[in-house]
């Protein structure tokens, strides 16, 4: 789960792994009845890229392990952890992104290490790059 490679800090890739499995798992969590899936298997939600992939990326599935059963949580519920592909040295609101009011747990910060590069998504939440 998640679109890091192997080469990224660990504590950041268990940070993705971890914002992730729980948006996942929120969507899971709301899953209309009678709904044949969870989440889509596409990159509009989660794709997973198989068992080979994750043996050409050893931290990525240690990663995945030394965080399994952790979510985000928020005044004691399972939130809305969106990811996106990079950002253009800033993230955005969810309200700037999708509209209405924004979730007291994700604000848009300063992303100093993409200044320069063009925005590769929504902008809102962590970046994968």
């Amino acid at each position: 789960m998640a679109e890091k490679n192997n080469g990224a800090a660990i504590e950041y890739v268990k940070a993705l792994q971890t914002a992730a499995r729980s948006y996942a798992y929120y969507f899971t969590l709301r899953r209309a009845a009678g709904s044949l899936y969870d989440v889509v298997a596409s990159t509009s939600d989660q794709l997973y890229l198989g068992y080979v992939f994750e043996t050409q990326t050893p931290k990525v599935a240690a990663a995945s392990r030394q965080t399994a059963g952790l979510v985000a949580t928020y005044a004691g519920d399972v939130v809305f952890t969106p990811y996106f592909g990079r950002s253009d040295g800033r993230t955005r609101s969810y309200s700037e992104a999708w509209g209405g009011a924004p979730p007291a747990w994700l604000r848009p910060v300063i992303a100093p290490y993409d200044v320069g590069k063009k925005l590769w998504g929504h902008g809102v939440g962590m970046s994968t790059q």
